[in-house]
């Protein structure tokens, strides 16, 4: 769940790990539930929600602006600084950096200006630091919005597939007073390390 106008997220999901070795659990999948609520990154778990790390609060901004519609949004704010609009084939490409500091590069489709692609480059646990980039595709109208059913996440290290996602279905204009972070969370102390 996405509230635009707020910078805020709400991400549920399964993680496996498809190593021999692994503890069961990992294999058969722990739920996860990740949180962003502009500069407060929270996880929720049965004891309830608890801060995560600054790291994990900027890499959550980051997967946010993977959203073209939240890439977009970036791009078009006047306080973000846009630099080297540049020709690339088929593509248009503009570097951006927004008011928070976050960078990335937008793809933008010369033929009817839907982006294409978006990268940005960000921590990885075991090298370091990794260019990222997302692919769109499948564009679907959406109560008068397109948007891309199929999101393909790609990393510079061997071309290794990092993320596909396949949409099943969107919802706009939901409520979504439930992303907020609670004040406690907002009050405690970020996480010296937390889960990405």
């Amino acid at each position: 769940m996405i509230d635009v106008a707020n910078g805020r997220t709400h991400v549920k999901y399964r993680q496996y790990r498809a190593f021999v070795f692994a503890a069961l659990s990992m294999m058969k999948g722990q739920p996860v539930q990740q949180g962003l609520d502009g500069d407060v990154a929270f996880d929720t778990s049965a004891a309830g929600p608890r801060r995560a790390s600054a790291a994990a609060a900027r890499q959550r901004q980051m997967e946010l602006l993977t959203q073209p519609l939240m890439a977009l949004k970036a791009a078009l704010d006047p306080a973000s600084k846009l630099t080297n609009l540049r020709k690339q084939g088929e593509l248009t490409l503009i570097n951006v950096t927004t008011a928070k500091a976050a960078e990335f590069t937008l793809a933008l489709r010369n033929d009817d200006h839907l982006p294409s692609w978006m990268k940005w480059v960000g921590p990885h646990e075991n090298l370091g630091e990794l260019t990222y980039r997302v692919e769109y595709s499948a564009w679907e109208p959406v109560n008068g919005v397109l948007l891309p059913m199929s999101f393909n996440t790609v990393s510079d290290f061997r071309d290794v597939v990092m993320l596909r996602l396949h949409v099943d279905r969107y919802e706009l204009d939901v409520a979504t007073d439930a992303l907020k972070a609670s004040a406690e969370v907002v009050a405690a102390l970020p996480r010296c390390r937390s889960t990405q």
